[in-house]
């Protein structure tokens, strides 16, 4: 159930410790990361941990990183300590879900449910169907708060 659940992610954050692996498999380059094909097309990789390295091994890692014959895939070094990378990071995992920005001050639906609402009161308009539509978009900006 856990790799259908993946396989069908919009996207993977591959999390890698930086003190347990060499730099090929950091980088993606070994053949255990390139199998990976339960994993959806877009993917970032994590390596974590950095604040545990040296600044050689930050060094070697961030020059693989830069390397032409490294994958094209986002690679993002990230401590979780003490919260280096993470901006970077989100700001990966922001370009990966939404390379294009709406523009400034457009509504943007965030649920799934709001995209089916949106999508049912799109139609009611399509079909003439005004009440509808309204019904559809009144209950979106309701709230039950029990």
């Amino acid at each position: 159930m856990a790799a259908a659940t993946v396989a069908e992610a919009d996207l993977a954050v591959v999390m890698q410790d930086a003190t347990s692996a060499n730099n090929d498999r950091l980088i993606g380059n070994s053949s255990e990361t390139s199998t990976m094909t339960d994993l959806p097309a877009q993917q970032i990789h994590v390596i974590n941990k950095i604040d545990l390295l040296s600044e050689d091994e930050r060094s070697e890692i961030t020059a693989h990183l830069t390397s032409p014959r490294t994958s094209s895939r986002p690679r993002v070094l990230v401590s979780a300590m003490t919260g280096e990378g993470i901006p970077e990071l989100a700001a990966a995992i922001s370009r990966e879900l939404l390379p294009e920005w709406p523009p400034s001050g457009a509504a943007v639906p965030f649920t799934t449910e709001h995209i089916a609402s949106l999508a049912a009161a799109r139609e009611a308009v399509e079909h003439r169907n005004a009440q509808a539509a309204m019904s559809l978009l009144q209950a979106m900006l309701t709230t039950d708060e029990g």
